[in-house]
């Protein structure tokens, strides 16, 4: 069975502090709303790797398959998460009077695919 993807946002903190903030990411899977959460140093190592879609596919369609799974059977299997060499990439950080927008990443905003 062939899913289609889109992402419409992925943002974090970049006021924490945190060298691994959590990503909140905002998209669409297969026709409903996902909302997922992932770590950055997972997703910069996919973007370093070149597997941008490879991670986000996971991240999004395990989501996807634990909030609506039930209404499927069988219900959905979840996908496996790749595994990707470690990235240099940090998180930036913003600074300055309270209160600072979250910062978007923009490498997660590959439009939309089917996997």
């Amino acid at each position: 069975m062939s899913n289609t993807f889109s992402i419409s946002s992925c943002v974090y903190d970049g006021t924490s502090g945190d060298v691994n903030p959590l990503c909140t990411m905002a998209g669409v899977v297969n026709g409903k709303s996902v909302y997922a959460n992932v770590f950055f140093d997972y997703l910069a190592a996919g973007n370093s790797a070149d597997q941008m879609q490879a991670a986000l596919t996971a991240v999004m369609y395990n989501w996807y398959a634990a909030v609506y799974g039930y209404q499927f059977t069988p219900w959905p299997a979840p996908i496996a998460f790749p595994a990707f060499p470690l990235s240099s990439e940090v998180a930036q950080h913003v600074q300055g009077p309270y209160p600072q927008a979250n910062v978007s990443y923009a490498p997660a905003l590959i439009g939309s695919w089917v996997a």
